[in-house]
């Protein structure tokens, strides 16, 4: 499991982060959908970036978090 997966919502500018759990066993696609939903945005409309600034892109989305 990871823990404290910190998201920055950057749709507005009085938007909160969120901070989640996800399982390694989850898929790319599984972890946008979800946070996508938390922020009421589409999974198709959500970009994610990570810490090192690799954004991940729709060629990932069949790849475990793992």
């Amino acid at each position: 499991m990871l823990d404290r997966i910190i998201i920055r919502n950057n749709t507005s500018t009085r938007s909160d982060n969120i901070v989640v759990k996800a399982f390694t066993s989850a898929t790319v696609w599984e972890f946008k959908k979800e946070v996508s939903q938390l922020v009421n945005l589409s999974p198709r409309y959500a970009q994610f970036e990570l810490p090192n600034g690799q954004k991940l892109t729709d060629k990932q989305n069949g790849m475990v978090l793992e």
